[in-house]
């Protein structure tokens, strides 16, 4: 499987990632461009260069499509799984369990930092996304 990466608009260059990878998420740090995270089903890749080479910063295993980092704490980094949500608050080298079923949609508020989920229900975390409750 190829990336495609453009620095400039639409003229691309090709960016190899390990065969027969099956992308679930892409994520570019809101913070930091140079910080790009993908996820595959098993693995979480991160780069430190924009996406010219990448490194597994994780083996979460069972990924699912959402791969998410927090605007207002670029350490926080979310990612779902066939049990749940996980996230990490070092940059995606350990993750947590949290106490909020797998979401299919996540969004920040861009300005507080409050989080809404979608999944079953409509979830809200006003500290981050470290706790949930779910909207009626």
């Amino acid at each position: 499987m190829i990336s495609i990466i453009s620095y400039d608009g639409g003229i691309t260059s090709s960016v190899p990632m390990p065969p027969g990878l099956i992308l679930k998420a892409i994520e570019i740090d809101p913070v930091d461009d140079n910080l790009v995270y993908v996820s595959s089903e098993s693995n979480i890749y991160k780069s430190t260069d924009r996406g010219s080479t990448f490194n597994i910063i994780s083996q979460a295993g069972n990924l699912k499509n959402i791969l998410r980092v927090s605007p207002f704490n670029n350490s926080y980094v979310f990612v779902s799984d066939t049990l749940g949500m996980l996230m990490s608050t070092n940059s995606g080298i350990n993750f947590s369990r949290l106490s909020v079923p797998r979401l299919r949609q996540l969004h920040f508020n861009e300005n507080k930092p409050v989080v809404y989920g979608a999944g079953n229900g409509v979830f809200k975390s006003t500290n981050n996304g470290l706790n949930w409750i779910q909207l009626s």
